[in-house]
């Protein structure tokens, strides 16, 4: 008996930490939404790791590019550039998510890595400004 009840508790425990742990950090969100949705301003994946203000203007973006093929964001919005591409090493750094001075769902993570254009490289923060679901998950609010 005492063997079963252990058995429950420990399944209660690891069920109760599951659902407390299963968001993310808020660095590793922004590092697994780089990773995983890179191209969500441009081919609608990952639009469900956006808040609902960003997503409207993401998918107006969306509709837009698919009826004119060119439209308000002329660039890439991770690098802020038109040419070039995101090289490596790519480093993500939590740089604020203070609940004494700002709400404690907002928190911005810095991207820090090199551009490369070429043989050329010049060193790029693109940062991701992250806001937490009532009760939920960090989601992409802003790219600044």
């Amino acid at each position: 008996m005492f063997r079963c009840f252990g058995i429950l508790l420990l399944l209660l425990f690891s069920v109760s930490g599951y659902a407390r742990d299963r968001c993310e950090p808020p660095t590793v969100f922004a590092e697994n939404f780089f990773r995983n949705g890179y191209d969500f301003y441009d081919d609608g994946t990952a639009l469900a790791s956006l808040t609902p203000e960003f997503r409207a203007i993401v998918e107006t973006e969306l509709k837009c590019l698919r009826a004119n093929g060119l439209c308000n964001l002329g660039h890439d919005p991770w690098t802020g550039a038109q040419d070039g591409e995101v090289g490596k090493p790519v480093h993500f750094v939590l740089e604020h998510h203070d609940a004494r001075i700002s709400p404690p769902d907002i928190a911005v993570v810095a991207m820090k890595f090199p551009l490369v254009m070429g043989t050329k490289r010049w060193p790029l923060t693109t940062r991701l400004v992250l806001r937490k679901e009532k009760g939920g998950c960090w989601r992409l609010h802003d790219f600044i």
